[in-house]
Protein backbone atom coordinates (compact mmCIF):
# COMPACT_ATOMS: atom_id res chain seq x y z
CA UNK A 1 0.00 0.00 0.00
CA UNK A 2 1.10 3.56 -0.68
CA UNK A 3 0.89 5.47 2.59
CA UNK A 4 -0.80 8.82 2.06
CA UNK A 5 -2.04 9.75 5.55
CA UNK A 6 -1.69 8.96 9.24
CA UNK A 7 -4.45 8.97 11.86
CA UNK A 8 -3.29 8.81 15.47
CA UNK A 9 -5.27 8.08 18.59
CA UNK A 10 -4.32 10.51 21.36
CA UNK A 11 -4.38 8.81 24.77
CA UNK A 12 -1.67 6.18 24.96
CA UNK A 13 -0.44 6.92 21.42
CA UNK A 14 0.43 10.62 21.17
CA UNK A 15 0.56 11.29 24.90
CA UNK A 16 1.34 9.20 27.94
CA UNK A 17 -1.99 9.87 29.61
CA UNK A 18 -3.43 6.50 30.45
CA UNK A 19 -2.28 6.16 34.05
CA UNK A 20 -3.48 9.63 35.01
CA UNK A 21 -6.65 9.07 32.98
CA UNK A 22 -7.38 5.91 34.93
CA UNK A 23 -6.65 7.61 38.26
CA UNK A 24 -9.13 10.38 37.42
CA UNK A 25 -11.82 7.89 36.45
CA UNK A 26 -11.12 5.81 39.57
CA UNK A 27 -11.22 8.77 41.94
CA UNK A 28 -14.41 10.09 40.37
CA UNK A 29 -16.21 6.76 40.73
CA UNK A 30 -14.84 6.26 44.24
CA UNK A 31 -17.20 9.03 45.36
CA UNK A 32 -20.01 6.59 44.58
CA UNK A 33 -18.33 3.65 46.33
CA UNK A 34 -17.47 2.02 43.02
CA UNK A 35 -14.06 0.38 42.57
CA UNK A 36 -12.98 0.84 38.96
CA UNK A 37 -10.85 -1.95 37.47
CA UNK A 38 -7.82 -0.64 35.56
CA UNK A 39 -7.49 -3.34 32.90
CA UNK A 40 -11.19 -3.26 32.18
CA UNK A 41 -11.02 0.50 31.70
CA UNK A 42 -8.00 0.19 29.39
CA UNK A 43 -9.92 -2.27 27.22
CA UNK A 44 -12.75 0.26 26.83
CA UNK A 45 -10.49 3.24 26.15
CA UNK A 46 -11.37 5.24 23.05
CA UNK A 47 -15.10 4.56 23.17
CA UNK A 48 -15.89 8.08 24.37
CA UNK A 49 -16.56 9.42 27.82
CA UNK A 50 -20.33 8.97 27.66
CA UNK A 51 -20.18 5.32 26.65
CA UNK A 52 -17.49 4.42 29.18
CA UNK A 53 -19.20 6.29 32.01
CA UNK A 54 -22.56 4.66 31.34
CA UNK A 55 -21.05 1.16 31.43
CA UNK A 56 -19.74 1.71 34.94
CA UNK A 57 -22.65 3.81 36.18
CA UNK A 58 -24.96 0.86 35.52
CA UNK A 59 -22.98 -1.14 38.07
CA UNK A 60 -23.18 1.39 40.92
CA UNK A 61 -25.24 0.24 43.86
CA UNK A 62 -27.35 3.06 45.24
CA UNK A 63 -27.96 6.55 43.81
CA UNK A 64 -26.37 6.90 40.39
CA UNK A 65 -24.90 10.06 38.85
CA UNK A 66 -25.50 11.06 35.26
CA UNK A 67 -22.75 10.46 32.76
CA UNK A 68 -22.33 14.23 32.43
CA UNK A 69 -21.67 14.56 36.17
CA UNK A 70 -19.01 11.89 35.86
CA UNK A 71 -17.51 13.56 32.79
CA UNK A 72 -17.31 17.01 34.38
CA UNK A 73 -15.65 15.69 37.52
CA UNK A 74 -13.28 13.37 35.70
CA UNK A 75 -12.16 16.00 33.15
CA UNK A 76 -11.62 18.59 35.88
CA UNK A 77 -9.31 16.19 37.69
CA UNK A 78 -7.47 15.38 34.46
CA UNK A 79 -6.80 18.99 33.53
CA UNK A 80 -5.55 19.63 37.05
CA UNK A 81 -3.23 16.63 37.14
CA UNK A 82 -1.95 16.11 33.58
CA UNK A 83 1.43 17.58 32.77
CA UNK A 84 1.72 17.31 28.99
CA UNK A 85 3.72 14.11 28.47
CA UNK A 86 4.06 13.59 24.75
CA UNK A 87 5.92 10.40 23.91
CA UNK A 88 9.37 11.65 22.77
CA UNK A 89 9.41 9.57 19.58
CA UNK A 90 6.28 11.36 18.38
CA UNK A 91 8.31 14.47 17.51
CA UNK A 92 10.63 12.77 14.98
CA UNK A 93 7.64 10.82 13.62
CA UNK A 94 5.83 14.08 12.87
CA UNK A 95 9.05 15.55 11.42
CA UNK A 96 9.26 12.68 8.93
CA UNK A 97 5.62 13.01 7.91
CA UNK A 98 5.92 16.76 7.49
CA UNK A 99 9.07 16.39 5.39
CA UNK A 100 7.29 13.91 3.14
CA UNK A 101 4.16 16.13 3.09
CA UNK A 102 2.00 13.30 4.40
CA UNK A 103 -0.97 14.76 6.29
CA UNK A 104 -1.79 13.48 9.76
CA UNK A 105 -4.56 13.94 12.29
CA UNK A 106 -5.55 13.05 15.82
CA UNK A 107 -8.67 10.92 16.21
CA UNK A 108 -9.56 10.68 19.87
CA UNK A 109 -12.38 9.50 22.10
CA UNK A 110 -11.71 12.54 24.26
CA UNK A 111 -13.87 15.64 24.04
CA UNK A 112 -12.59 18.85 22.47
CA UNK A 113 -12.39 20.75 25.78
CA UNK A 114 -10.13 18.17 27.38
CA UNK A 115 -7.89 17.79 24.33
CA UNK A 116 -7.38 21.51 23.84
CA UNK A 117 -6.95 22.05 27.57
CA UNK A 118 -4.33 19.33 27.92
CA UNK A 119 -2.09 19.96 24.92
CA UNK A 120 0.09 22.91 24.06
CA UNK A 121 -1.50 24.87 21.21
CA UNK A 122 1.73 25.01 19.23
CA UNK A 123 2.06 21.22 19.32
CA UNK A 124 -1.61 20.68 18.46
CA UNK A 125 -1.26 23.04 15.50
CA UNK A 126 1.22 20.65 13.88
CA UNK A 127 -1.67 18.31 13.09
CA UNK A 128 -3.64 18.91 9.92
CA UNK A 129 -6.85 18.16 11.83
CA UNK A 130 -8.19 16.57 14.96
CA UNK A 131 -11.40 14.69 15.58
CA UNK A 132 -12.91 14.42 19.05
CA UNK A 133 -15.92 12.58 20.38
CA UNK A 134 -17.91 15.78 19.81
CA UNK A 135 -17.46 15.56 16.05
CA UNK A 136 -19.30 12.34 15.14
CA UNK A 137 -22.63 10.82 16.04
CA UNK A 138 -21.07 7.46 16.87
CA UNK A 139 -17.77 6.93 18.73
CA UNK A 140 -15.22 4.15 18.35
CA UNK A 141 -15.56 1.16 17.73
CA UNK A 142 -17.77 2.56 14.95
CA UNK A 143 -15.78 3.75 11.92
CA UNK A 144 -17.22 7.29 12.02
CA UNK A 145 -14.29 9.00 13.85
CA UNK A 146 -11.67 7.60 11.49
CA UNK A 147 -13.81 8.27 8.44
CA UNK A 148 -14.09 11.87 9.64
CA UNK A 149 -10.34 12.08 10.20
CA UNK A 150 -9.60 10.79 6.70
CA UNK A 151 -12.13 13.24 5.28
CA UNK A 152 -10.52 16.18 7.06
CA UNK A 153 -7.06 15.38 5.69
CA UNK A 154 -8.62 14.62 2.29
CA UNK A 155 -7.18 11.10 2.01
CA UNK A 156 -8.96 7.86 1.16
CA UNK A 157 -9.16 5.84 4.42
CA UNK A 158 -7.73 2.82 2.59
CA UNK A 159 -4.53 4.82 2.05
CA UNK A 160 -4.26 5.79 5.73
CA UNK A 161 -2.39 4.24 8.64
CA UNK A 162 -4.29 4.19 11.94
CA UNK A 163 -2.18 3.99 15.11
CA UNK A 164 -4.00 2.78 18.21
CA UNK A 165 -3.45 1.28 21.66
CA UNK A 166 -6.93 -0.14 22.34
CA UNK A 167 -9.32 -2.63 20.71
CA UNK A 168 -12.16 -0.17 20.07
CA UNK A 169 -9.92 2.08 18.02
CA UNK A 170 -8.45 -0.79 16.03
CA UNK A 171 -11.93 -2.05 15.21
CA UNK A 172 -12.94 1.44 14.09
CA UNK A 173 -9.86 1.77 11.92
CA UNK A 174 -10.28 -1.67 10.34
CA UNK A 175 -13.88 -0.87 9.42
CA UNK A 176 -12.66 2.04 7.27
CA UNK A 177 -10.24 -0.15 5.35
CA UNK A 178 -7.19 1.56 6.85
CA UNK A 179 -3.95 -0.22 7.68
CA UNK A 180 -3.88 -0.54 11.47
CA UNK A 181 -0.96 -0.51 13.90
CA UNK A 182 -1.32 -1.43 17.55
CA UNK A 183 1.17 -0.13 20.10
CA UNK A 184 1.64 -1.85 23.47
CA UNK A 185 1.54 1.12 25.82
CA UNK A 186 -1.31 -0.17 27.99
CA UNK A 187 -2.49 -3.62 26.93
CA UNK A 188 -1.05 -6.99 25.93
CA UNK A 189 -0.36 -8.24 22.43
CA UNK A 190 -3.37 -10.58 22.61
CA UNK A 191 -5.66 -7.61 23.27
CA UNK A 192 -4.55 -5.93 20.04
CA UNK A 193 -4.46 -8.97 17.77
CA UNK A 194 -6.88 -7.31 15.33
CA UNK A 195 -4.10 -4.93 14.24
CA UNK A 196 -2.22 -5.50 10.98
CA UNK A 197 1.03 -4.79 12.86
CA UNK A 198 1.82 -4.61 16.56
CA UNK A 199 4.81 -2.76 18.03
CA UNK A 200 6.18 -3.00 21.54
CA UNK A 201 6.86 0.71 21.82
CA UNK A 202 7.16 4.03 20.03
CA UNK A 203 10.78 3.41 19.07
CA UNK A 204 9.68 0.40 17.01
CA UNK A 205 6.93 2.51 15.42
CA UNK A 206 9.45 5.23 14.55
CA UNK A 207 11.81 2.67 12.99
CA UNK A 208 8.97 1.27 10.87
CA UNK A 209 7.97 4.71 9.65
CA UNK A 210 11.59 5.54 8.79
CA UNK A 211 11.78 2.34 6.72
CA UNK A 212 8.37 2.55 5.05
CA UNK A 213 7.81 6.25 4.45
CA UNK A 214 10.27 7.54 1.87
CA UNK A 215 11.97 10.80 2.75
Amino acid sequence: MEIKGFLFDFDGVIANTMEVNFACWRDTFAKYNYDLDKERYFLLEGMGTKNIAEIFIDEIEGPRPTWKEIAVNKNALFLKRFNQKIYPEIFPILDILEKKQIPFAIVTGSDKHRLEGAVDKEFLSRFNAYVTVDDTARPKPNPDPYLKGAELIDIDPASCVVVENAPAGLTAGKKTGAFTIGILTTLSRSDLEEADLIFDDHRALLNWIEENVDV
